[in-house]
């Protein structure tokens, strides 16, 4: 069974937009502030993500998946690793500036593939949503902690 998830949000933070875009680009250094991150590896030319797993019904379901990242001016793109975890993963942060700061969008497509019944679509698609949009808010909530200069953004030391 495919489901698919996806969130924009939207934060403006002190920080200039060469401070932020530097921050986004810097992966490990980035994905140090993802909640529920249990490793990143540098692999294929991008990095495989391992997310805590989840539990829907009672059924335990882990994330897995490979990005490659491109840096284009103020845009941090990432798109999907062929053959790599039970998802996909692709979206953007654009950086722009907000007065004397910046505004930070991240927009993120998933699609996972679970082995769930039919019967459990809506439960599990209801869940991959709700599991989705608060990691993303939680992500972003704790980069802007760093980019405003506030403790307690990063999670982790960044994989390197």
């Amino acid at each position: 069974m495919r489901l698919e998830a996806s969130s924009t949000q939207g934060v403006v933070v002190p920080a200039s937009p060469a401070e932020a875009l530097a921050l986004l680009a810097d992966i490990p250094e980035s994905t140090a502030h993802f909640p529920s991150l249990l490793s990143l590896v540098a692999a294929q030319g991008g990095y495989t993500w391992t997310l805590a797993p989840v539990k829907v019904k009672g059924i335990p379901v882990q994330l897995v998946y490979g990005c490659r990242y491109t840096i284009d001016g103020s845009v941090v793109s990432w798109s999907p690793v062929p053959d790599v975890g039970n998802a996909e993963v692709s979206g953007t942060w654009t950086v722009t500036a907000s007065g004397t700061g910046s505004r930070l969008v991240l927009e993120n497509n998933l699609i996972l593939s679970v082995g769930f019944p039919r019967l459990f679509r809506s439960v599990a698609q209801s869940a991959l949503e709700a599991n989705n949009a608060a990691l993303i808010a939680g992500y972003v909530a704790n980069l802007s902690k760093t980019l405003s200069g506030r403790p307690g953004g990063r999670l982790r030391a960044p994989a390197r």
